[in-house]
């Protein structure tokens, strides 16, 4: 999954809060494992790369802050307008 976080800094929090049931939330809270990698649509913010496993935090139910782990966060700024799909596979 890609993420538009504009020039914010994402934390575990506001990424969280962003998988909720409703279908017209950025993420929904079926999802059981992803990678999201997040960045600005314009280049204002360094990119960052979460993994998300529903479980890791014991309930399968939904996404929480305990569901997800920063794996990394680029040294520069990313246009995530710029990466297509056939660049995550």
């Amino acid at each position: 999954m890609v993420f538009n976080a504009e020039s914010a800094t994402i934390t575990a929090a506001n990424l969280a809060a962003e998988f909720v049931t409703d279908t017209s939330a950025a993420f929904d809270d079926s999802v059981t494992k992803t990678v999201i990698i997040v960045g600005d649509k314009d280049g204002g913010a360094k990119g960052q790369i979460w993994f998300v496993d529903n479980s890791l935090d014991g309930d399968a139910t939904s996404v929480t802050t305990g569901d997800l782990v920063l794996v990394g966060t680029l040294n520069t700024n990313i246009d995530i307008d710029a990466i297509t799909g056939n660049q995550i596979f």
